[in-house]
C-alpha cells in the first residue's frame, strides 16, 4: 500500500504482473487513458487494466495537466508495473491528450479507457480473440452504463457488420461514437494519418470513430458487455450545458462534421440531420446562451429540415422550429421556465 497526496494505492495487482512472462504469439494492445484531476478514480480504472487475463499489452497514461495529485499517481502506477508508461503535457484537452497517445502508442491494436471508467478483466482477451477469429481489424463489444440507479446493460443495436451501416449507425448514434469499446488495428489510424480534431472535447471520438471505421476492411462485434461507463458525473451531461466550451464545442462539431463524411450521399445527409437537430436542442437547452446569430449560424442550415425529421422526438422538433424561426430566445425562455417548474415540484 503506497500513499500518494492522501491517496491509497493497491501495490498487490502490480507485483504479482510484473512477474509474468508475455506470449508473443499474442499481438501487443496500446491501451491509451488521458488523465485530467482524476485522482478519485484513476485507482480503479488502473487496477482493472493490469489484472487483464491478456498480459502483453502497454499502458499509456497521458496527465494533461492535471492539477490534483493525479500526476504524481501516474508517476506511481509507472514505477510499480513495467508495461504503464507515463506522459505529462500542458492542459490541451481530451484530444490533445489522445493524440500524445496515438503517437506515442507501439501496439498492433490500439484501445482508449476514460480515467474514471473501468473495463471488465476479460476485455483484452475476448476482443483480441474475436479478432483473430474473425480477421477484423475492428472489433466492438457492448457495455454498462454506470448511473446513480445501478448498472445497466447497453447492447448496441448492430442491423449488420458492413462499414456503410456502421458509419450510418455511428453519424446517426445509433451506437456510441465513443473509442472505448472498439478495439482497433493500428493501419486504421496509420493508412490516412488520423488525427484527433484539436481543441474539441465533445465529439471528437465520434469524429475519429467515423475515419476508423473508412480505413477498416472488417468489422466485428463481441455481444458481451465489457466495458464499465461512469455516468455519475452529470457536470459533463449533454442535458447540463452551463459553459460556453461545452456549447461551442457541439457548434464546432456540426461545422465540421461534413469534413469527415459525404454529405452528399442521401443516408449521410439525412443522418447528419438528424445528428445535428439533437445538438441543436442541446443548445437551445443549455444553461449557457449563445445570440441568435450565432445559433442560425451553427444550425440554421436544419431551418427546413428539423421539423420534419421524424426520427427526433416531437418536442425537439416544435423546438427547434420555433428556434430556428426567428424564436430563439422565446423558446429558450420557454424552456428555463419549464425547467424552474420541473424543479420546484
Amino acid at each position: 500500500m503506497f500513499i500518494v497526496n492522501d491517496t491509497f494505492i493497491n501495490t498487490r495487482s502490480f507485483r504479482s504482473m510484473n512477474s509474468n512472462n508475455y506470449s508473443f504469439s499474442n499481438p501487443l494492445v496500446s491501451i491509451i487513458v488521458p488523465v485530467f484531476n482524476s485522482a478519485g478514480t484513476l485507482e480503479r480504472c488502473v487496477n482493472s487494466i493490469i489484472t487483464q487475463t491478456y498480459k502483453n499489452f502497454e499502458l499509456l497514461l497521458i496527465d494533461d495537466g492535471s492539477t490534483d495529485c493525479s500526476a504524481k499517481l501516474c508517476d506511481q502506477f509507472c514505477s510499480l508495473d513495467k508495461r504503464i508508461k507515463c506522459f505529462h503535457k500542458p492542459n490541451g484537452g481530451v484530444s490533445s491528450a489522445r493524440q500524445l497517445g496515438i503517437e506515442n502508442a507501439k501496439g498492433e491494436f490500439w484501445i482508449h479507457v476514460d480515467s474514471d471508467d473501468w473495463i471488465e478483466n476479460t476485455m483484452l482477451y475476448e476482443l483480441i480473440e474475436e479478432s483473430k477469429r474473425t480477421s477484423a481489424d475492428i472489433v466492438m463489444c457492448d457495455f454498462y452504463n454506470e448511473n446513480s440507479a445501478g448498472s445497466d446493460k447497453e447492447v448496441l443495436d448492430i442491423s449488420s457488420l458492413s462499414k456503410d451501416l456502421i458509419l450510418k449507425q455511428l453519424i446517426c448514434q445509433e451506437i456510441p461514437g465513443a473509442l472505448w469499446n472498439k478495439l482497433v488495428h493500428r493501419h486504421c489510424y496509420l493508412d490516412t494519418k488520423v488525427n484527433f480534431p484539436l481543441g474539441l472535447d465533445f465529439g471528437e471520438d465520434t469524429l475519429t470513430s467515423i475515419l476508423l471505421v473508412k480505413n477498416s476492411n472488417k468489422i466485428a462485434y463481441v455481444s458481451n458487455a465489457l466495458y464499465h461507463y461512469d455516468n455519475l458525473d452529470f457536470g459533463n451531461s449533454l442535458t447540463h450545458l452551463s459553459n460556453a466550451k461545452a456549447v461551442h464545442d457541439r457548434i464546432k462539431l456540426i461545422k465540421i462534421f461534413p469534413e469527415y463524411i459525404d454529405i452528399n450521399e442521401s443516408v449521410n445527409k439525412n443522418a447528419y440531420y438528424l445528428y445535428s437537430g439533437k445538438m441543436a436542442y442541446d443548445v437551445v437547452a443549455a444553461d449557457y446562451q449563445i445570440t441568435q446569430s450565432e445559433f442560425d449560424d451553427a444550425f440554421g442550415h436544419g431551418r427546413s429540415f428539423y421539423h420534419r425529421i421524424n426520427r427526433l422526438p416531437i418536442h425537439y422538433r416544435l423546438v427547434l422550429y420555433f428556434a430556428t424561426h426567428n424564436a430563439y430566445y422565446g423558446i429558450r425562455a420557454l424552456l428555463r421556465l419549464i425547467k424552474k417548474i420541473k424543479n420546484v415540484g
